[in-house]
């Protein structure tokens, strides 16, 4: 009878979980923050200070310095010269440790249009990054825009 429960057990691991993770992500494939932190990585220079939302994996991965954005885009008044780069992406996105405010995210979606003085002031637009959901591990679209400091 022990024998039908740790043999039963382990083929339903085998062949039921792997079914349903082969369904749910890319094996094989690095985490979508991996991928948005070589992006970040092949778009700046490393003696950046880069703005961003991707925290750590950023340093990590990326192999930049980076700061938390803050709630506002008017907190960073003084730290203009500093910050030569903000880099926003749609990690984690809604998550509410990790949630993008209204004034960030207006310049997340329209990030040639944006209405915020301030960044348009500093900042100018340097490109827009969407990775498939084929090429990450989560098999999530994700996006990323990049501004550089004028």
């Amino acid at each position: 009878m022990l024998m039908f429960f740790v043999v039963g057990q382990t083929l339903g691991i085998i062949f039921l979980d792997s079914r349903y993770e082969a369904k749910t992500v890319n094996k094989g494939k690095p985490p979508v923050y991996v991928t948005l932190s070589k992006i970040l990585k092949e778009n700046s220079n490393p003696d950046d200070v880069i703005i961003t939302n991707l925290d750590t994996w950023g340093s990590w991965y990326g192999e930049r310095r980076t700061i938390w954005y803050p709630l506002k885009p008017e907190q960073l008044v003084g730290l203009e010269d500093t910050a030569d780069v903000i880099y926003l992406t749609s990690y984690l996105i809604d998550d509410e440790n990790y949630y993008m405010g209204e004034e960030w995210r207006q310049i997340f979606e329209n990030p040639k249009s944006y209405k915020n003085d301030f960044i348009a002031k500093n900042y100018k637009f340097a490109g827009e990054f969407t990775i498939p959901p084929d090429e990450n591990y989560e098999k999530q679209e994700s996006r990323a825009i990049l501004l550089v400091r004028k």
